[in-house]
Parts: C-alpha cells; structure tokens; sequence
C-alpha cells in the first residue's frame, strides 16, 4: 500500500517567534550608543564639562530667580477673586484722605465698584491662658471684606453696627491667631480677647493666607464719620484706601473721574475756583504710585535675565566650537568614509 507524503507547509515568513528576543529599531540603537558615547566623553574630558554646568546653571538660575521677582513682586496680583481689579486710591497733594473725602468718593464716584480703607499698626493682644504679645493689626471698613470676595471661614464679618460709635468692641483674628492662640476649635467664637488693654469680642475667623492689607493677624471696624476731622494720610497710623475698578474702567480713566470729583469737593468747600488735587490710581500691588513704573521694571529685569542667559550660551558654545576643533581628526576620518552632514552632528559609535 502506498502511502502519500504531504510536504510540510512552509512557515509564514512574517511570523514573530514570541520566544525571540525583542530586536530594537536601527535609530534606537544608534541613540543608545550615541548616549553612551556622550556619557563617556563628559567625563572623559571633566574641565569642559564642568564649565558647562556651571554656566548653565548659572543662567538657567538666575532668568528662573528673575521671573519668580517679576511674577511675585513687581506684577503681583492679590490672590483674591479679581485682584488685578483692586487699586489704590491716593491724592496727589499732602492733605490727605479724609473722612469727609471718603465718604464723597464713596457716595458719587462711578469708577469703582465699592471703596474701603484700612488703617494698620500695631496692637498688644492678649488671650487668657496664652499671654499677650504684639502682633500686626488694622483698623477696616465693614465694606473691605466684600471688596476683596472674601468671607471668615468661622463666624461674621464686621457690619455697619460694628463699626458704630459706642458698638461694643469687636475683632476678627487669622487663621495663624486662631490655631496657636484659640485653640483651633468652634469655640473661639464669643471669646473676649484685650486689645492694647481693652476687651473685644472675637466675631470671626479669616481664611489661611489672609493677611491684608500687608501680613494682619487683627482687624478690628473702622469707623469713618465724615463729621469728625479724621485724615486717613495723616493719622499716626499707616492708612490704605482701595477700590475695585468696575467693568470696562481703567485706572486712568478713575483717577481723572476722581480728580474732577475731589476738584468739585474742593471748590465746594472752599467756595473759589483752585487747581484742584490730582488723584492717582494704580494697581494695589504696584510698587510705584505712577502706573506703568512697575512695568517698565519688569521690562527691564527681563532684559538684564535673557541677557545673562545670552552671556551663558555662549559660553557654552564657546566650549563645544572648542570641543569641535579637538575633533577635526575624527571628523576628517567620517568625511573620508562617505559620512553624511548629518551624522557629522551626532556622536561616533564606538
């Protein structure tokens, strides 16, 4: 009997044998030996390498510790909901803001969105079973908290009431006051605390990080009666008058609606034409009265980064064009094999 051999079939040429080792593209090879080769060339030649590094480093660091300058001081933003809204208001002339001023700009402005002022020191606190000691402090309108969008994490802000000649003595403590010094806990509420000697109710408890106008730990209301002889520039204690541009409105645009409001005023008390006090607007973090300084500064310390980043780069360049030249005899010997311009800029396998 006969019996028929059927050849095998040949084996698809395209299959993978899964047990076969996983084979890396050509360019991945080449890169890895070109890594490999560039890490032993830095530390085959250390003196250049170093001097790389330090260069490098040197202008990376100080363009990165320039923007962070720009970015956190000259244009800042408060970190509120609309901080770049908030300006400080200022009269160009040495009489100050009054309480009578304020109470005007406050009533018949129409630039802003609402006006506040703060007057800040320094303040004893003490708390019993935690001692007394100086802390930083201000004096605020009941209309600043709404101002700047922000509202006690515990408690009420000031009212209108608070801030009313013989209220009872209220105050509003930080986040920092009310972990260290109060305990942390519900209970803080309705604690009377002295006040350089005198009691006050704590009523409120203010976000963490809440710090204004500068680094407060106290707020207590301020109360500004037009009727009393109160200038806001001129009191012993350091004052801040802001405002919250509305939609659409420029800082130019409301400090010349400001200064044509407070020349009125002025006419109007003094009963004769004047020249009027110009106000100025800026932005509340500006570090110069007059707008535009701030950025200009920045322009600048912008410049003076990307040029000593310039200044690193080329001494960086300067190193390779120098690391090129001690290569001319390997480059010779690429050309004179049929290399490519390209593979002239990557490192030679080996």
């Amino acid at each position: 009997m006969l019996r028929t051999r059927v050849a095998a079939a040949p084996a698809d040429a395209t299959a993978v044998d899964p047990d076969a080792p996983t084979q890396l593209p050509i360019s991945m090879n080449q890169l890895l030996a070109d890594l490999r080769y560039g890490v032993r060339m830095l530390f085959k030649t250390p003196n250049a390498t170093l001097t790389v590094l330090i260069a490098l480093s040197l202008g990376i660091g100080v363009s990165a510790l320039t923007f962070s300058l720009i970015r956190g001081a000259v244009l800042a933003e408060l970190p509120v909901e609309g901080g770049d809204r908030i300006m400080r208001i200022e009269r160009g002339d040495r009489q100050g803001v009054s309480a009578e001023d304020y109470a005007a700009w406050t009533a018949r402005q129409r630039s802003f969105e609402g006006l506040a002022a703060a007057q800040v020191g320094t303040v004893t606190l003490a708390i019993e079973g935690a001692g007394a000691e100086p802390v930083r402090s201000a004096s605020i309108t009941p209309s600043l908290l709404p101002l700047l969008a922000t509202a006690p994490t515990l408690g009420r802000g000031f009212t209108p009431d608070d801030a009313a000649p013989g209220a009872p003595a209220t105050v509003l403590v930080s986040h920092d006051v009310w972990r260290d010094r109060l305990g942390g806990g519900a209970d803080a509420l309705g604690r009377v605390v002295r006040v350089n000697g005198q009691p006050a109710e704590v009523i409120g408890v203010l976000p963490e990080g809440f710090g204004f106008p500068w680094d407060q730990d106290v707020w207590s209301p301020l109360d500004l009666d037009p009727a009393r002889p109160v200038s806001l520039e001129t009191s012993t204690e350091s004052a801040v008058l802001i405002g919250r541009l509305r939609d659409g409105v420029s800082p130019q645009d409301a400090a010349r609606d400001l200064t044509a409001l407070t020349t009125e005023l002025d006419r109007e008390r003094l009963g004769e034409e004047g020249p009027g006090s110009i106000v100025r607007v800026s932005a509340y973090t500006d570090l110069f009265s007059e707008s535009g300084r701030s950025l200009a500064l920045a322009a600048l310390m912008l410049g003076v980064a990307l040029l000593v980043l310039l200044v690193a780069c080329a001494n960086v360049a300067n190193v390779l064009l120098a690391r090129a030249v001690a290569r001319r005899r390997e480059v010779a010997i690429l050309l004179s094999s049929g290399a490519s311009r390209a593979r002239l800029t990557t490192p030679l396998q080996v």
